[in-house]
């Protein structure tokens, strides 16, 4: 059987296939120092990470904590210590992530999508464990080559809406997202508030989370999460790995698991059911919150209705991340 979706489909799956590709964007907008010594509070005053042998690590783990809270399945082995912010007012960063989207669906043919999104980030506040980010969204480029007009032109237009775009953030002593902010004024379109908001809940929610106490190397830790995908929840469990721990130095390797939930009334996308999955790698220093650099592989499965049509539709999601410090 052949299909004929029409320019308004193709639209509607490369909206939604935008909008996964923002949900995909793991790690917290900031740079910083970190790892105070583990027997003290984790306050702006620490400046090293000290080795700990205390023995009420060993107590069981928690593998069921709420959502939003890290659960730390195993404390590692060796010398441990406590993977605590320690920002500098004043601090800025530039991070670059090139992505590229591959999205199959029945009879809307759409080559690889790839794209680069750039921000920069200042550390505005430091005071009482709370550390105040400013993160500022320099612009979304997106490379057309091959791509018909009918379909970039309303992303182009929708991303455009993200440059110059400000998020601020409070983070707690451990990575912790307590509070977010954004500006966006009164007559934007629907369909930028709509990314802006969903960025801002991805980088909460999924964002790199280190536990409340010391570990070594080889511990594994679990965080679950929600963010917003074109109106459905998407409902997310992220289990990280500390692969290697040499100093200041960590290289972490990350498994993510999701399922989509049915979007409220009215959305342009009714989502019958979905899953996705992700894995990635980071490689970084504990003097800076974001990874130096970071790869990560995700592909998600979605059954769907959209412009009076159902389809199937799987979406490949490849992001390559640096970070640079100014």
């Amino acid at each position: 059987m052949k299909h004929h979706w029409g320019a308004r489909l193709r639209a509607v799956l490369l909206a939604t296939t935008c909008a996964l590709a923002l949900a995909a964007c793991d790690g917290k907008p900031t740079s910083g120092k970190a790892a105070p010594p583990m027997d003290a509070p984790a306050t702006p005053s620490s400046t090293s990470a000290t080795p700990t042998t205390d023995p009420s690590i060993d107590d069981p783990v928690d593998d069921d904590a709420p959502e939003g809270e890290v659960a730390i399945l195993d404390h590692g082995d060796g010398d441990r210590v406590l993977l605590a912010l320690q920002l500098t007012e004043g601090d800025h960063a530039t991070t670059t992530m090139q992505m590229t989207l591959t999205m199959r669906a029945p009879g809307v043919p759409v080559p690889p999508i790839p794209m680069t999104m750039t921000m920069s980030s200042e550390v505005v506040d430091v005071a009482d464990d709370v550390f105040t980010v400013q993160s500022v969204y320099a612009g979304i480029e997106i490379d057309d080559a091959g791509l018909p007009a009918e379909m970039v032109d309303p992303m182009r237009s929708a991303m455009s809406g993200l440059d110059g775009m400000s998020m601020t953030f409070e983070y707690g002593p451990t990575g912790e997202v307590l509070d977010t902010d954004f500006d966006l004024p009164d007559d934007a379109p629907p369909t930028t508030r709509q990314m802006l908001e969903q960025l801002t809940g991805s980088m909460t929610e999924i964002g790199m989370a280190f536990p409340d106490e010391p570990i070594g190397e080889g511990a594994t830790w679990r965080k679950v999460g929600t963010t917003d995908v074109s109106g459905a929840s998407m409902v997310q469990t992220t289990t990280y790995h500390l692969d290697e721990l040499d100093g200041l130095d960590y290289r972490v390797s990350l498994e993510t698991t999701g399922t989509l939930e049915a979007p409220d009334a009215g959305s342009i996308v009714t989502f019958a059911n979905g899953s996705m999955t992700n894995t990635g790698r980071f490689e970084g220093s504990l003097t800076q919150v974001l990874p130096l650099k970071a790869s990560t592989h995700g592909v998600t499965r979605m059954g769907m209705e959209a412009a009076g049509q159902r389809i199937r539709m799987t979406t490949t999601i490849d992001i390559e991340m640096t970070t640079e410090t100014d």
